[in-house]
């Protein structure tokens, strides 16, 4: 398609034949299926076709309705250009036009929008539904949401439909992976202020990139776009990273609970760490924890739970054995942990309080700063997902990993496997059942 503006559709005599006529850059000559008589007069002309009306004369059989048919469709054709050119701002060439008629193309009822974020609320109103009773899920796609409106506040542009290509991709890949500002001024005098601060690792950037793609695909299912899979090709060749584990020890974790802190909030905060190191439950089934789930055989406790991240999926129930101290919060808190839980990122800024208040975690870590570069202390990089970790890397070389799997309900060793902190110092024991 070229830019500019299109030009109108005619009807013209071909042979006989009543042909839709359209020139750009190429010819589109369209039979309507309407023929006049060959015979013409002195100048070549057909004698059956009124050149200056541009319509059939009343010496043609069943006039009226031809011409009425012809206008019908002489304005269908015109309707096609207009709604192209409205979806993005290009025109139709003569052999796009032909290919669009040849397949019997027809506009829709609705004018669609030719900005692509006007139709991600309605995408996120599909996505709400599809997780009616894990909201948590929806926090992917209200992230990608904040990344495409700071994109084009940044960009000072509206992603158009024309503009949702290869290059879009690139241009907003590299969007996330740079520093963002915290906020920018508009022209119209207010200010914007940036949901988040860029600077996106891959497989952060992996996630909004599925995302993205759902989306692309919802596009596609409306019949907003034509197939495609750049997006998906495109995320495939973003691979994962090492990540680079930090996770306390169980020593760690008992000198932690001893700690006593002069802000109560803060021992509420370590309170609920410690319980997540000591049972490895992600955050989301944390927030739905159910005391009335505790099995209880004498003085052995288990809990019972479906992970809410794989409710839909293998649906595996899990059976958590709970250690001493475990049973003691629970008592603590009068089998109410609701009580002690905030929202996931203000508890993950108090650990960071926590970590660097006890004094038990100020050892350098091999991370860097991603702004400054400078290697973090493991009490900057602790959060509540990394009680999970320490769950899985301190049972890891002691249980059984089939045992292991029903606490944590991995169906694939695998992915087990990818929670393990392979930093940890290397033990000799195993190896001494060699010596004789």
């Amino acid at each position: 398609m070229g830019k500019g503006y299109f030009n109108q559709p005619s009807l013209k005599v071909n042979n006989g034949s009543i042909v839709i006529y359209y020139h750009y850059e190429n010819t589109c000559r369209f039979s309507t299926g309407i023929s006049i008589s060959n015979i013409t007069d002195s100048k070549g002309k057909f004698k059956d076709w009124d050149y200056k009306h541009n319509k059939l004369k009343s010496s043609v059989e069943d006039f009226e309705s031809k011409n009425l048919l012809l206008r019908e469709k002489i304005d269908s054709v015109t309707n096609i250009l207009q709604e192209k050119y409205r979806e993005d701002e290009t025109i139709l060439t003569g052999k796009e036009l032909q290919e669009l008629l040849k397949n019997d193309y027809k506009v829709s009822n609705t004018i669609k929008t030719k900005l692509i974020f006007d139709h991600y609320e309605k995408f996120l109103e599909y996505k709400t539904k599809v997780f009616k009773k894990k909201p948590q899920s929806l926090k992917d796609y209200n992230s990608l949401k904040s990344h495409l409106e700071g994109y084009e506040i940044l960009k000072n542009r509206k992603i158009k439909f024309k503009d949702f290509n290869k290059n879009f991709l690139e241009d907003f890949i590299s969007f996330m992976r740079s520093k963002h500002p915290k906020e920018i001024e508009l022209s119209n005098g207010n200010t914007y202020i940036f949901k988040s601060k860029g600077n996106m690792v891959d497989d952060t950037l992996r996630k909004r990139l599925d995302c993205l793609n759902e989306f692309n695909n919802f596009l596609v299912s409306e019949k907003l776009l034509p197939e495609n899979d750049f997006i998906k090709k495109r995320r495939s060749e973003i691979k994962l990273g090492t990540k680079k584990k930090v996770t306390l020890t169980i020593d760690e974790i008992h000198k932690l609970y001893s700690f006593n802190f002069s802000d109560h909030n803060l021992n509420k905060t370590k309170d609920l760490f410690v319980f997540i190191c000591f049972m490895g439950l992600r955050w989301s089934d944390i927030e739905l924890f159910d005391s009335g789930f505790i099995r209880k055989n004498g003085d052995e406790w288990f809990y019972e739970f479906t992970p809410i991240k794989t409710e839909d999926s293998s649906s595996i129930d899990c059976y958590i054995p709970m250690c001493d101290v475990v049973k003691e919060i629970i008592i603590k808190y009068n089998y109410n942990l609701k009580s002690i839980i905030t929202n996931n990122g203000d508890f993950n800024e108090k650990l960071k309080l926590m970590g660097k208040e006890c004094g038990l975690f100020n050892d350098i870590t091999r991370t860097k700063d991603k702004e400054t570069g400078v290697y973090l202390h493991r009490w900057e990089l602790i959060t509540a997902h990394k009680g999970r970790d320490t769950f899985i890397t301190n049972l890891i070389d002691s249980t059984p990993v089939n045992e292991l799997m029903k606490y944590t309900g991995h169906t694939k060793v695998s992915t087990l496997m990818s929670y393990v902190d392979k930093s940890r110092q290397v033990s000799s024991k195993y190896i001494k059942i060699f010596d004789k």
